[in-house]
C-alpha cells in the first residue's frame, strides 16, 4: 500500500468521525440492506439479512438468526469533556 493511500484513508476516517459527531444519533437505512448509525449502536434484528452494519461511536449487535453479508464494523469513539481537560485551544 502506498503511503499516499494510507494518509488519504486516515483523513477520510477522521472526516467520518467528525461527521458522526455532527449528525449525532442519525440512522441511515438504505433499502434494508445497509444499517448505518452515527453516534450510537446498530442492532441487526432477528431473521434479517443485511449487507453492511456500521456504527460510528457505538457497537454492532447481530441478533440470533440474523446475518451480515459483507461488513459489520463499529468505531466506538466518543469524546467527553474529561478528555479535553488540560488542553489549550
Amino acid at each position: 500500500m502506498k503511503w499516499q493511500q494510507l494518509i488519504l484513508g486516515f483523513i477520510v476516517t477522521i472526516c467520518l468521525i467528525f461527521a458522526g459527531n455532527a449528525l449525532a444519533q442519525t440512522d441511515i437505512n438504505i433499502n434494508n440492506t445497509n444499517l448505518i448509525r452515527f453516534g450510537g449502536s446498530v442492532t441487526v434484528p432477528e431473521n434479517q439479512v443485511v449487507e453492511n452494519a456500521l456504527a460510528f461511536g457505538g457497537n454492532v449487535t447481530v441478533s440470533p438468526n440474523a446475518r451480515v453479508l459483507n461488513t459489520a464494523m463499529a468505531l466506538p469513539v466518543r469524546l467527553r469533556p474529561s478528555h479535553l481537560a488540560g488542553m489549550s485551544f
